[in-house]
């Protein structure tokens, strides 16, 4: 067995620095309490323009790199980054995060000059791999309970709060749960308006972050309706878009009762 074969964890008093360019506030939070894990920091920006500014004035180990965002993308953003790059000679790794489907997206990946890519939601496990395969500092942190497979959500319940922990690990998921709420609320006041004004161009890419959000979370059946939704837009059935919409705000009333039910039973036995 070769060094590859069994990599080496090693711990390090500095913590590594990444830089995130992600603008879904809640896929932020997540990612960062998937970093923390690794003991490793992270600087966040919200679009591709800030992500490029970034890079020129900070040294950063790996930039994570999602590829729909405001302003500019995550294709034009690798691109500018590898221009500034060639003059500086040199080349930091840049992954993309994207909930895309990956077999249409990876030629344009490559031709961005994006290094590698992860599927959203991503796992523990497969940051981890990332992770070791690109940085040229080790892993501070091993990760001691990883899990390949874990169960579906349990038939009638609308978020799947055993596998968010077995995915995150943490004691802050009820931070990132009320953040889910609020941004969702306000979302889908705007996707009840794009819907109405049969705005393609705004509706599709919204419903696809939702999508990436609900699913971040374990609220299964939001993220299958947001999928659904995304592809009526996208052919522009607004009255298919419409039924759609409003199961999906059904399945979120779901999941904000079943939340606030189980903080109440919390808050009772204190």
């Amino acid at each position: 067995m070769n060094e590859q074969d069994n990599p080496t964890i090693t711990l390090h008093q500095e913590p590594t620095l990444v830089l995130v360019a992600e603008d879904n506030l809640v896929n932020q939070q997540v990612m960062k309490l998937l970093l923390d894990a690794f003991g490793i920091a992270a600087e966040f920006v919200s679009n591709g323009r800030l992500a490029v500014e970034a890079v020129k004035y900070r040294h950063y180990e790996l930039v994570l790199m999602d590829l729909q965002m405001p302003e500019m993308d995550g294709f034009d953003a690798t691109r500018k980054i590898r221009q500034y790059e060639f003059a500086q000679a040199k080349h930091i790794p840049i992954i993309a995060c994207t909930a895309l489907d990956l077999d249409l997206t990876k030629e344009r990946c490559v031709d961005a000059g994006l290094d590698d890519y992860l599927a959203k939601p991503i796992s523990r496990q497969e940051l981890r791999h990332t992770l070791e395969r690109w940085m040229k500092m080790p892993l501070q942190k091993a990760l001691n309970r990883l899990k390949a497979e874990i169960e579906a959500a349990a038939a009638g319940i609308p978020i799947n709060r055993r596998r968010i922990k077995l995915l995150y690990d943490t004691d802050q998921i009820e931070d990132i749960l009320k953040l889910f709420l609020r941004v969702t609320e306000t979302t889908l006041v705007e996707l009840k308006t794009m819907i109405a004004d049969k705005d393609v161009l705004a509706a599709w890419p919204l419903a696809h972050e939702l999508k990436a959000a609900s699913y971040a979370v374990s609220a299964e059946e939001m993220s299958a309706l947001c999928q659904q939704l995304e592809q009526a837009t996208r052919r522009e059935d607004w009255v298919e878009a419409l039924r759609i919409y409003a199961a999906l705000t059904l399945a979120f009333a779901r999941v904000k009762a079943f939340l606030e039910n189980k903080t109440a039973e919390i808050q009772s036995k204190m």
